[in-house]
């Protein structure tokens, strides 16, 4: 990946506006050092761009990641890529010296790349380490120059694999090619796609990224995955909040989803995030969230709090979420939610512990299984009898099921949006066929395709399933006598990943 060294140049003009909040800090009360780093934080921090962290407030220290150039992150202002970040640690309030830790990070996580101006906002404050567990490879961003088609695999012999088209001007993020580097594989959806690179601005550039499978998976986002630690009931009056992160999805965005020390969270929300001796504690003070660990998620509606015990080093979980529990109103008042970098300005009030049940049963929709993204892993595959399947065991799909009165309307499946019908309790089951062709193969020899394919999803859990494919395909070639015949049975487990 390109290196960009991002530095800030700090005029002597700068040094006097900042000067006011600083001296105002220096007075070493609680409440004026808290709004004057919040102030600083608005007035030096806000549009600062997707995957970066701003210096709010000192006092703070961010080192790059190794092999990264080292980048300057000392006065209020600077800015960071988290393409380099490493590590961030920040200082606890210090009413003697006026001085509290606080930093503005704008993060992607899983929304789109077609999304450019829309983030994740994490408000950073107090006594807070955060380290980056991300590797995100070699990536390109670039644009589409002319509008072209977007296709499943990385060949144009038909256009049985076209899956989309994609405009002229669109801002894309590619992350492998083929061997030749006429095709370019990118970000699209929730998954990855293959395009022309001749359609890309910078298709000189494509040639050095690296080969990868034609269903690879896309690198995540810059600092998707990170571990922290934080203090506990560590503020100094009652109008600071206590150490933590202060996270807000942008507004209509749901099911953003990221990981905290192992923890896979997903919102579309605003949620407070802490970690104590031994657990990690999620507050959701606006909106809904989810919490998956030890493959159970967790549902977290406004107004309470769920913890999820944490190993000894607090890099792990070591056990499923707890049951949520109403979280302290007054507590949560102190979270500065209505600042200009934050999108909805609400803390809504505590949940009773008799609401939380049917507010539980509200957010999972009344349907055996959550409805929302699943990550499918192909676990075992078995030939018929006397022949032979490709034994595509431990690859990863990305596919979006939806829950409804009779049946389960699913997209990644197969090419097209598809409705599985219920036939049992938790079973639901679809066959399909393959258009007949004819086709050619890679030595361009035509042929025909009888194929007929039977998909049984059976849910498991609220938040498991387990999918049995059976594909039975007749392959008959034009110009000769040859068939091949092929009878595969994929079993999958699917876990849900957001809403």
């Amino acid at each position: 990946m390109k290196i960009m060294r991002i530095t800030k140049m700090i005029a002597m003009c700068l040094v006097f506006i900042i000067a006011p909040a600083q001296i105002l800090a220096q007075s070493g009360v609680c409440p004026d050092i808290v709004a004057a780093a919040l102030d600083s934080a608005e007035n030096f921090c806000l549009d600062k761009g997707r995957n970066t962290l701003c210096y709010a407030n000192f006092m703070g220290e961010a080192t790059p990641l190794d092999g990264e150039e080292d980048f300057i992150f000392e006065q209020v202002g600077d800015v960071v890529s988290l393409n380099d970040l490493g590590t961030l640690t920040l200082a606890p309030m210090d009413t003697d010296n006026g001085t509290w830790g606080v930093a503005l990070m704008q993060m992607q996580a899983n929304l789109p790349d077609t999304l450019p101006g829309q983030n994740v906002t994490f408000l950073i404050f107090g006594d807070v380490s955060l380290e980056n567990a991300t590797e995100t490879g070699d990536l390109l961003d670039t644009a589409v120059t002319t509008r072209g088609r977007v296709r499943s695999t990385p060949n144009s012999q038909n256009n049985d694999n076209v899956i989309g088209a994609i405009d002229a001007s669109t801002v894309v993020v590619a992350y492998g090619r083929d061997e030749s580097g006429i095709w370019a594989r990118i970000r699209y959806g929730m998954g990855g796609a293959w395009v022309a690179s001749e359609i890309l601005r910078d298709r000189s550039m494509v040639i050095d990224l690296p080969v990868v499978d034609d269903d690879a998976p896309p690198p995540p986002t810059p600092m998707q995955s990170f571990y922290f630690q934080t203090g506990v009931g560590d503020k100094p009056c009652a109008e600071a909040p206590d150490s933590g992160l202060l996270i807000q999805t942008p507004e209509g965005a749901r099911g953003v989803t990221f990981t905290a020390n192992g923890v896979q969270i997903s919102l579309g929300s605003t949620a407070y995030l802490r970690f104590g001796p031994g657990e990690l504690k999620m507050s959701v003070v606006e909106g809904t969230g989810y919490v998956t660990a030890q493959g159970v998620t967790q549902p977290v509606p406004e107004g309470t709090f769920a913890t999820i015990p944490m190993s000894e080093d607090g890099r792990s979980p070591i056990a499923p979420p707890n049951y949520p529990v109403p979280y302290n109103f007054q507590a949560m008042s102190a979270l500065p939610v209505a600042r200009a970098f934050f999108g909805t300005q609400i803390i809504v009030p505590t949940l009773p512990e008799e609401e939380i049940p049917p507010a539980i049963e509200a957010l999972v929709g009344g349907v055996p299984a959550l409805s929302g993204v699943y990550n499918a892993v192909i676990t075992k595959v078995e030939a018929g009898e006397g022949m032979e399947c490709v034994d595509d065991s431990g690859e990863t799909v990305s596919v979006q099921l939806e829950f409804l009165d009779g049946g389960i309307r699913a997209t990644g499946v197969f090419p097209l949006e598809v409705f599985i019908p219920q036939i049992g309790d938790g079973v639901y089951e679809i066959t399909t066929t393959t258009p007949p062709g004819p086709y050619r193969d890679e030595e361009g020899r035509q042929f025909t395709r009888d194929e007929t394919t039977t998909l049984t999803v059976m849910v498991q859990s609220l938040n498991t399933l387990e999918l049995i494919s059976v594909r039975d395909t007749v392959i008959n070639f034009v110009d000769s006598n040859e068939v091949n015949e092929e009878f595969c049975t994929s079993f999958i487990n699917a876990t849900w990943y957001a809403p």
